[in-house]
């Protein structure tokens, strides 16, 4: 129930581009979440490389990992599907911080 509780802002969010039930978004959270911890990965690597062929294998990388794929499949909605995101991004805004005043 907490998770469905969870999804329902996703919901109320989705709605606004087309017809879906709580069910459908439960299926396709996942996949999102999938994508923007990707989107995280490339960042974190953007940050500490500086280099934009380090970033875009780095994000390959995560995109086909084996783990990674388990807690991204639709269908899947477990906490892990988010959770993934949420670490990814943190670890940027950490690494983002870090920066001296002369770096920014």
């Amino acid at each position: 129930p907490e998770l469905l509780r969870q999804a329902f802002p996703f919901v109320k969010a989705v709605l606004r581009f087309g017809p879906m039930s709580l069910n459908d978004v439960c299926v396709y959270i996942p996949a999102w979440f999938g994508s923007v911890a990707t989107l995280g990965v490339f960042l974190l690597t953007r940050e500490a490389t500086r280099s934009l062929a380090c970033s875009c294998i780095s994000a390959m990388i995560m995109a086909i990992i084996p783990a990674h794929l388990m807690r991204s499949i639709a269908g899947g909605y477990d906490n892990e599907s988010i959770a993934v995101s949420a670490i990814c991004f943190t670890f940027y805004l950490w690494c983002r911080s870090l920066r001296s005043e002369k770096s920014w």
